[in-house]
């Protein structure tokens, strides 16, 4: 921005000049309107810079993800997957099964091709809805589990390379080794826009909410399981 001006206020001056020594070589007086279509002049050749946008990313954007080639995002109410193909397995598909005012519970969703899907999903009002009302607060696929297609907005997705993780995310996780001998990472976006913001939110826009994006490996480096969880608050 500021080379932008420079240059600006110097074919101003060069202009200006050559305004102020044509009418002395032609013995006319100056016209002070001159001036004034000069500035207007140079108003319209040299706008501006436009700012760089600065970038942006939100927890939300982070925890969008495509599961089967549909794309969702939190909060999503459950019905948009029952909707698309998965039905409540277990606990959750009993008749009447619902979920009590401002709780949470675990969940397992199956589709035609017995894919599973471990959710957690949530009641954040004040009287008690059937589970189809509920909605998801966190998904998880795992390599040992029947998997269905499944990815994060960042492109990471199971049996993928571990060192991806860090090139996607940023180096704001926290690893631990596993026992079988993996890695497990985690990360918090809305912790970090209270510490050292990654690479990947810089800088976020949310500030409120618990999240977590968790990523485990086997010992060959291969990821076998991503956890997500995104609840605003």
């Amino acid at each position: 921005m500021k080379k932008w001006n420079a240059l600006r206020t110097a074919v101003a001056i060069c202009l200006l000049l050559c305004l102020a020594l044509m009418p002395a070589a032609l013995g006319e007086g100056i016209n002070t309107g001159d001036f004034d279509e000069v500035y207007d002049m140079l108003d319209t050749w040299f706008e501006d810079e436009p700012a760089a946008e600065e970038e942006k990313t939100d927890v939300d954007a982070i925890y969008a993800f495509t599961l089967d080639g549909a794309s969702y995002a939190f909060p999503c109410p459950m019905n948009a997957l029952l909707n698309n193909g998965w039905n409540y397995a277990g606990w959750a598909a009993d008749e009447g099964a619902a979920l009590e005012a401002m709780t949470y519970a675990n969940a397992l969703l199956v589709n035609a091709a017995q894919e599973r899907l471990t959710v957690e999903i949530m009641n954040p009002s004040e009287a008690e809805i059937p589970v189809e009302e509920a909605l998801l607060m966190s998904v998880q696929v795992s390599a040992n589990d029947t998997p269905p297609a499944f990815a994060t907005a960042a492109g990471l997705s199971l049996g993928m390379d571990y060192a991806a993780v860090a090139e996607l995310y940023g180096e704001g996780g926290r690893e631990n080794p596993m026992a079988e001998g993996g890695m497990n990472c985690r990360y918090s976006f809305y912790q970090l826009l209270n510490e050292t913001p990654s690479s990947i939110a810089e800088p976020l826009t949310q500030g409120s909410g618990e999240d977590e994006l968790s990523v485990t490996s086997d010992a060959d480096g291969a990821i076998i399981s991503i956890y997500m969880k995104h609840a605003k608050f």
